[in-house]
């Protein structure tokens, strides 16, 4: 999944307006960071080896981000719930972009899933449409590797049978 900054410069921005320094595994999703009034607020979902964690951070005009690095561990199931029922997206801070990770992170859980009940045949998988520098993918071989494939078309906006 292709990492969505807004407000923020890249994983460097994260860094400096955090005052921390991000793991090497740790894969930005989204990063959200919006300012107004001298107060500010941040929501960030990443992951780290498989695991997704979000930051939920705000600041008023005495300060900034720093030292409010705090994630926490949490479920696609978690992150639909807050989304669908919840307050804290009111106002619609940052909701639309935290709808689209999400939907992406269920797309892909749920292909994973379909392989491990046997519901999709990892030697029948396919990605025909899928284009990478190499060209037109055809995905087989073992669970591992499908199922690192499932990412690469999760990342592309595609799933199964697309």
């Amino acid at each position: 999944m292709k990492p969505v900054y807004i407000g923020f410069d890249g994983r460097k921005g994260i860094e400096k307006e955090f005052a921390t320094t991000l793991d090497r595994e740790d894969k930005i999703l989204l990063a959200v960071y919006e300012t107004g009034n001298y107060e500010g607020q941040a929501f960030v979902i990443f992951e780290n080896n498989g695991q997704v964690y979000i930051v939920a951070a705000s600041h008023c005009s005495c300060y900034g981000l720093e030292g409010r690095w705090d994630f926490e561990e949490t479920t696609v199931e978690a992150l639909r719930h807050i989304l669908d029922n919840g307050t804290y997206f009111e106002g619609n801070f940052c909701k639309p972009e935290v709808e689209k990770v999400v939907k992406r992170l269920e797309r892909r859980r749920d292909t994973k899933k379909d392989l491990l009940n046997g519901w999709v045949d990892p030697e029948d998988f396919y990605a025909h449409t899928v284009i990478m520098e190499a060209g037109p993918v055809k995905i087989s071989g073992s669970s591992k590797a499908v199922y690192q494939a499932v990412d690469v078309l999760a990342d592309a906006g595609l799933g199964y049978n697309q």
